[in-house]
């Protein structure tokens, strides 16, 4: 088989397996074995009402036995909004049926504005919230930030931190 055929059966594979799992309801978050399929250079891209809502990329997918998540490498999620977020991690946690992602390690949110910083992140599609307990740090040119948790509804552009001791600089 040419290098060619086997790009396409391995696209068209996971585009198969996504339309299948998207279906299916009540996933649990376990990390999958790396014992199923695996994909290299990933992309998802999700639309609502027509127009491109968010994209997802990852270095690697593994895919485990079920096809129900994908347990996620070096990924970068990027949301589009008013003021577009860059959310992106080492390893993470993609489940088809719902659309819920989580990081696992490493995640910064990026905006053109700040950036935050903490180990794990819960990111929900449907609702457009993203959620933590882990310690968070977040800086811009005048501010740094740092807290426990965090709670933000990326459809109102509104964020919660608790426990905030900020330094503001003065320019």
């Amino acid at each position: 088989m040419s290098t060619r055929v086997g790009i396409i059966f391995a696209l068209v594979l996971f585009f198969s397996a996504l339309l299948l799992l998207s279906l299916e309801k009540g996933a649990t978050f376990p990390v999958p074995e790396r014992k199923g399929s695996a994909l290299e250079n990933v992309r998802v891209t999700h639309t609502e009402n027509g127009e491109k809502s968010w994209d997802l990329t990852a270095a690697r997918a593994d895919l485990g036995n079920k096809m129900t998540e994908a347990a996620l490498e070096d990924l970068v999620l990027h949301l589009k909004m008013d003021n577009p977020l860059r959310v992106s991690g080492k390893k993470g946690l993609y489940r088809f049926g719902d659309g819920d992602m989580r990081i696992t390690e490493g995640a910064v949110v990026e905006t053109a504005d700040w950036t935050l910083r903490t180990n794990t992140l819960h990111w929900d599609s449907v609702a457009g919230k993203i959620r933590t307990d882990e310690p968070v740090t977040m800086e811009s040119s005048s501010f740094r930030l740092q807290g426990r948790g965090l709670e933000a509804d990326t459809r109102k552009e509104i964020a919660r931190v608790s426990d905030v001791r900020c330094t503001f600089y003065s320019f």
